[in-house]
């Protein structure tokens, strides 16, 4: 049983992962604090290339300059505790960028490698640049809210070639992978965009007492590197719905941010990346599960437990997947334990039930197994063939009427009378109303093979509105068998005995008497069917066979 959810709603926002750069960057100190970027400059062939102008640009403030050594060494020392962009130049080449690199009271190393080509400019020094990316983050949104996730991916990357740590293009990238089943690549960049959140964070200003918590909205021209606040842009959930992700059902579709500017959209990027990453054991798992790879699924709900114990929804799903592996017990343990945490939980009430479901289709299938193989043994070894009908009954939960018969059945070949009436009754007592008769006629049976035919019609008519008539139904029935012919005289008798006016009973009972050379109860009958029958050729063919008998007598 499949049922759909939002992700995010059913799971819940689960707790922000570790991804967060410890930075702690203290505005007044009673001394400097201040570290030290050594940047190694190297050429195409990896040897080391001198005279690159290398620029250290701190993301608020005025950067510094300084030209590779002959080692295509720069050393800048004395640099104040932050987050710098390095960029090398030099004419021939291409420019190399390092973004970010955070000092803290320590050295940094940084390794710029040129290549042959161009000078060109970067996002940060040019706003149509960066108003490119923006572009085609905007077109990649709408791309991935369309469903067109792989053609989202294609116009993010394009907007990463310009940005590489867009925080708000890597979150979506990573959402367009995830719509892809691209689940470790996901990750990654979801740690890229948290990553970056986190610093652009560490070097924002701190807000003044009173101030805003989401921090102070960007000037125009303020340093660039970050997303710029527009509807739509910032992360607020997850990607478009996409089909076949599982029992859990899709998740949500991104929301607008709060307000408070770029320091509160950089805090939501960090917390909902976080949570993304902590979720991907699910996602993972409800992909395997819609590609029934129960098992693994299995597995990756579990991992996802771990992080999230509390969760009665991972627990069902978890069920589901057990129970589709075959698994019935154990799944009968998780659903148990998400009840157990949300007792009036709708979807862990509903899976609960398909799993009760499944365990008793599965128990009906052995059962019908184990009485198959015994009706097999009944002829040749009935005490194998009791104990399979015996171990049906135990995991039928002893409610179902035809093992209780065929338990009779082998007990009365083993000659215990007892045990075998007692199940043939149970199996009557089981039996639906419109198969009733079938089971009586089954003990009935017995009885006559142990010549009590008494006990055998009592059967027969227990429970009959009109036994006189369920007795001729069952002389019609059985009249022409051979195997059958004491108990069809038998219910004749009863019908006789029951009403000895009944002249159908008489004249059928009459003929039955004349064939066993019962002659004196075949006279009186017939006798009386010709004084009172309504039917003339029945009265005729009484006459015919008085007759025999009076010619029969005559001749002892």
């Amino acid at each position: 049983m499949r049922l759909s959810m939002n992700r995010i709603k059913s799971f819940g926002l689960l707790p922000a992962a570790a991804l967060i750069f410890s930075m702690a960057f203290s505005s007044a100190s009673a001394f400097a604090q201040t570290g030290t970027i050594e940047v190694t400059c190297e050429g195409p062939t990896g040897a080391p290339e001198k005279d690159v102008q290398v620029h250290v640009l701190p993301l608020n403030a005025k950067g510094k300059d300084k030209k590779s050594n002959a080692s295509g060494v720069a050393v800048f020392d004395k640099l104040e505790n932050g987050v710098y962009r390095v960029v090398g130049r030099k004419s021939g080449f291409a420019p190399a960028f390092y973004e970010f690199a955070v000092v803290n009271n320590g050295a940094i190393p940084v390794a710029l490698k040129l290549t042959a080509g161009a000078d060109r400019k970067f996002y940060f020094e040019d706003p149509a640049l960066e108003r490119q990316a923006n572009s085609l983050l905007d077109q990649g949104l709408k791309t991935l809210e369309s469903g067109d996730a792989a053609g989202a991916e294609k116009l993010l990357a394009q907007a990463l070639e310009i940005k590489p740590s867009g925080a708000d293009i890597l979150f979506y990238f990573a959402m367009a992978q995830v719509n892809q089943d691209k689940f470790d690549q996901a990750v990654e960049s979801f740690k890229k965009a948290a990553d970056s959140a986190n610093i652009m964070l560490s070097s924002m200003p701190k807000p003044k007492p009173g101030a805003p918590s989401g921090g102070p909205t960007a000037k125009p021209g303020a340093p660039s590197g970050g997303p710029t606040a527009k509807p739509g842009a910032p992360p607020g959930g997850g990607p478009k719905p996409k089909p076949g992700m599982g029992p859990g059902g899709p998740m949500a579709k991104p929301g607008a941010p709060p307000g408070g500017g770029q320091a509160a959209i950089y805090e939501m990027i960090a917390k909902n990346a976080g949570q993304q990453i902590s979720m991907m054991p699910v996602l993972k798992a409800e992909t395997a599960y819609g590609a029934k790879k129960f098992d693994e699924a299995v597995v990756l709900y579990d991992e996802a437990i771990k992080s999230n114990p509390q969760n009665p929804t991972l627990y069902s799903n978890k069920a589901l997947a057990l129970a589709q592996s075959g698994k019935l017990d154990e799944a009968l343990v998780a659903v148990n334990r998400a009840l157990e945490m949300a007792p009036g939980d709708e979807r862990a009430g509903q899976v609960k039930k398909a799993v009760d479901a499944l365990v008793e289709n599965a128990s009906r299938e052995k059962a019908n197994t184990l009485l198959t193989e015994g009706n097999k043994l009944l002829e040749s070894d009935a005490s194998a063939a009791l104990k399979r009908f015996e171990e049906a009954n135990k995991i039928s939960g002893e409610k179902q009427a035809v093992i209780w018969r065929q338990v009779g059945r082998a007990r009365a070949k083993l000659k215990q009378d007892a045990e075998a009436v007692a199940a043939f009754k149970k199996s009557i007592e089981l039996a639906p109303a419109d198969q009733l008769e079938n089971y009586q006629m089954s003990l009935a049976q017995y009885y006559l093979d142990e010549k009590r035919q008494d006990e055998a019609l009592d059967i027969v008519v227990a429970g009959s509105k009109d036994p006189e008539r369920r007795l001729m139904d069952l002389f019609i029935k059985t009249k022409n068998s051979p195997n059958s012919a004491a108990f069809s005289l038998a219910a004749l008798e009863r019908v006789v005995k029951l009403n000895p006016m009944n002249l159908d009973a008489v004249f059928e009972l009459g003929q039955a008497y004349y064939m066993d050379r019962k002659d004196d109860q075949a006279r009186e009958l017939l006798t009386r069917y010709v004084e009172n029958g309504k039917d003339d050729k029945k009265i005729q063919d009484a006459r015919d066979l008085l007759t025999v008998i009076a010619s029969r007598n005559k001749n002892k």
